[in-house]
């Protein structure tokens, strides 16, 4: 727990680094102005290269910290051992043609599609669709998936 808050303080340095960057450099632009013109264009130069170089810097460190945040905020938030993910995938079968599904735990709706002939194209050559991922409480839970068939012209109503 002591990483995640050297982490979250050396985010907010970065962050206050990067933003104040801008008032140091106004002061140092007041300073060089006062020097012979010839070398405040090297001067100048010179420290607008350093500064870039260290935002560069402080812009890639901000970056890492933020993807490490998201990872931990991630593992806090939903542990894998509550995780679950729904795929379908369907056998080709010429008595069966794929309109719709839902997909429900414990009586809730959790997702609903409808396929247009392009899925169901790529899913009778093998294709795997993911449903759903989501967050389940621990325990026991009901999972059903209800299919629903495109009816053909030929088809008795």
């Amino acid at each position: 727990m002591l990483r995640n808050c050297k982490i979250i303080e050396v985010f907010v340095l970065a962050v206050v680094l990067i933003s104040s960057s801008g008032s140091v450099n106004a002061v140092e632009s007041k300073k060089i102005d006062t020097a012979p013109s010839d070398k405040v264009d090297a001067k100048s130069t010179e420290f607008v290269k350093k500064v870039s170089e260290e935002i560069q810097s402080l812009k890639k460190n901000v970056v890492t910290l933020n993807k490490d945040l998201r990872m931990i905020e991630e593992a806090l938030l939903f542990p894998s051992s509550t995780k679950y993910t729904v795929f379908l995938s369907l056998d080709s079968g010429q008595f069966f043609t794929l309109e719709s599904v839902k997909l429900k735990i414990d009586r809730k709706l959790v997702t609903s599609h409808v396929y247009s002939n392009r899925q169901r194209n790529a899913l009778s050559r093998g294709g795997i669709q993911k449903l759903s991922r989501n967050q389940l409480e621990r325990g026991k839970a009901q999972c059903y998936c209800i299919l629903y068939r495109a009816r053909s012209k030929w088809a008795s109503v």
